[in-house]
């Protein structure tokens, strides 16, 4: 419809770390896979790894041990840990979910996603469709 519409939420308690995750297809390689900074530092860091498509929880943990955050979901300065394994799993979720609906998205960017020890929460979602999906 043209009508604008709201979405109102309770708000989110401080997280641990704040990521962004964008899944874009790429005309030579396929569906790339970008994890990141998310949040307000999204665009100040540029700190953000990309991933060809299919991917593996092991392939995930390594390219988060890439970005310059990953100190901060290790606990950095008595801040909280955050389970590694879970998050991996998580952003998996989403690129599997995007991957098996792939005629009805073409693309997918989630920022800020906010983590916390042993969950996430996406707080701002921008989930583009398919022209088939649009008639």
């Amino acid at each position: 419809t043209d009508k604008p519409y709201f979405l109102i939420e309770e708000m989110q308690s401080t997280p641990v770390a704040e990521l962004l995750f964008g899944i874009l297809p790429d005309s030579q390689f396929g569906l790339a896979l970008t994890i990141g900074s998310g949040g307000t530092h999204a665009e100040i860091l540029a700190d953000t790894v990309s991933i060809l498509l299919p991917t593996s929880i092991s392939e995930i943990k390594t390219h988060l041990k890439r970005l310059s955050m990953y100190p901060q979901l290790c606990g950095y300065r008595g801040s909280e840990r955050v389970n590694i394994t879970k998050l991996s799993q998580s952003i998996l979720n989403i690129a599997d979910f995007f991957q098996r609906n792939r005629t009805k998205y073409q693309s997918i960017e989630l920022n800020p996603i906010f983590v916390y020890p042993q969950n996430v929460c996406v707080v701002d979602a921008i989930i583009e469709s398919t022209k088939e999906q649009n008639n």
